[in-house]
């Protein structure tokens, strides 16, 4: 299974790719800004466990962004 992540520049614009993808019998779901966050932290988190030491300095520029 392959997945991909689209930006709309509107909630019009988003509406259409979802119906598109829905009549191709393709799964598709709308995020909102609360779970893209979520993501984003979760990925930060499985790259600082896959390292050795990960500064202070480091921890804090991630969660600033």
């Amino acid at each position: 299974m392959t997945h991909i992540l689209l930006e709309a520049k509107d909630q019009r614009e988003a509406k259409l790719l979802l119906e598109i993808a829905h009549r191709m019998n393709i799964k598709g779901t709308e995020l909102t800004l609360e779970m893209v966050e979520d993501i984003g932290l979760a990925n930060a988190i499985d790259e600082g466990r896959k390292s050795k030491k990960v500064s202070r300095e480091t921890i804090m520029k991630k969660l600033k962004n």
